[in-house]
């Protein structure tokens, strides 16, 4: 039997059958990580050598992994050349980015499929928390040797992007805290990326930008909030990219000599404010259907433009006009205007967000007549395209013989066709 050595192995590398410090302390282990195809091979026998020498199962819970495969599914073999070298993977995009992947595509029940490019994504992923640590050091100014990190302002010096981050932290560190208990690391790792990548990088580094470069009385608190979550996250995240989070980790303020012994973050409850979140909602709202009205338009990204909204709902008007700066800085505005009726403004382009009526004058901005023609031909360009995916998906011959996964694509092809169609539609329409 080839395994019979490898079924000693929990404890006869503790010192068995000496009755050792070490075996007394660590045997029975708790968790044993292997993949499915090795259960009778070796940890069957691992159980029964157990419970025959030492009176006890070597593990109380097995975590089983997928097996390791290549872009295709295929099982990687030298016969078939498909053997990916993790360490030429590591040469070309780093370890932290290959763990990451490994991580993300944990999926229970699910070989994994390794492919460069979602390697090349969590690359990216790298690059934006460096690039985050960067703008937070570059602000935060040169820390003293053995200083801490500043203290958290009090909640009633909290902006309302302050608060906001620091709830939506709160969630997703309840997110890593079940799923780490469940052993979904796939959890783990996304709902970290969605955080830094989305709500920390994408919206609140952006939201701080005016307080924190105008240097008014509250950038020393925003600054406190922007370095206390990133601190966090890096304590997060630093079980599945260790290097470069121990790489920024040692230029924040910290104790202690290396983030590998720093305590896991705890979730606070304190910090949930589910009506910060429901007004960053609606400012968030508000800076993308800005943002997509000047795509949609061709208008410069640079320019200046003018908002004019209206809403009956006292908590919307009250918000919008608390965050005039923020939503004027992430929307490119040089004006903001409650009024009480849209339909006296003039050409303008329309929109609707929750609760709130949003326009955009155009007035020497676009050439309106040639505006409305091209959103038609785009429109009517589009539905072509989106007929020819509907006839493939009604055609009994291709869903019975093509694969799944390329059946799943014409799907999801046609599904962002016909929203791209609508809100065009909705775009030109507004133009009448």
């Amino acid at each position: 039997d080839t395994w019979f050595s490898s079924a000693l192995w929990p404890f006869s590398t503790l010192g068995w059958p000496e009755a050792t410090p070490d075996l007394a302390r660590y045997y029975p282990t708790t968790v044993l990580v292997t993949g499915f195809d090795i259960l009778f091979f070796w940890i069957a026998r691992m159980i029964m050598m157990g419970l025959h020498f030492m009176h006890d199962v070597p593990f109380r819970e097995v975590y089983i992994t997928g097996l390791v495969r290549d872009a295709a599914g295929q099982k990687m073999s030298k016969t078939r050349g498909n053997v990916i070298d993790p360490l030429a993977l590591i040469e070309r995009h780093g370890a932290d980015a290959l763990r990451f992947t490994m991580a993300a595509m944990a999926t229970p029940g699910s070989d994994l499929p390794l492919a460069e490019d979602r390697m090349l994504g969590y690359r990216a992923f790298a690059n934006k928390l460096w690039n985050a640590a960067r703008f937070v050091l570059l602000n935060l100014g040169e820390a003293p040797a053995g200083a801490e990190l500043p203290a958290l302002p009090d909640p009633g010096r909290r902006s309302l992007p302050d608060r906001w981050i620091l709830s939506r932290l709160f969630r997703m560190e309840g997110t890593v805290e079940s799923s780490l208990r469940e052993f979904r690391f796939d959890e783990m790792a996304n709902a970290i990326y969605r955080f830094l990548w989305h709500e920390y990088c994408d919206w609140y580094l952006e939201m701080s930008k005016p307080g924190v470069l105008s240097g008014g009385r509250d950038a020393a608190s925003t600054r406190a909030v922007l370095v206390n979550v990133l601190e966090r996250v890096l304590r997060l995240l630093h079980p599945i990219m260790p290097f470069i989070t121990e790489e920024i980790w040692q230029k924040l303020p910290h104790r202690g000599e290396t983030i590998a012994l720093a305590p896991y973050p705890v979730s606070e409850p304190a910090w949930l404010d589910e009506a910060s979140e429901r007004d960053v909602s609606l400012l968030m709202e508000v800076v993308t259907r800005v943002r997509n009205l000047r795509a949609e338009l061709n208008i410069d990204p640079g320019r200046r433009l003018r908002l004019l909204y209206h809403t009956s709902d006292r908590v919307i008007a009250d918000t919008l006009a608390g965050s005039e700066a923020i939503v004027m800085a992430l929307a490119r505005l040089d004006g903001m205007v409650p009024v009480d009726r849209l339909d006296r403004e003039g050409a303008c382009v329309r929109a609707v967000v929750a609760g709130c009526d949003l326009a955009v004058p155009l007035s020497g901005i676009v050439d309106l007549d040639g505006e409305r023609r091209r959103l038609q031909r785009e429109i009517d360009k589009l539905s072509r395209e989106e007929e020819g995916h509907a006839k493939k998906l009604a055609n009994a011959d291709f869903l019975s013989k093509a694969r799944p996964e390329i059946i799943d694509k014409e799907r999801r092809i046609a599904l962002e066709l016909q929203e791209k169609i609508a809100r065009l539609a909705r775009t030109l329409q507004s133009l009448r």
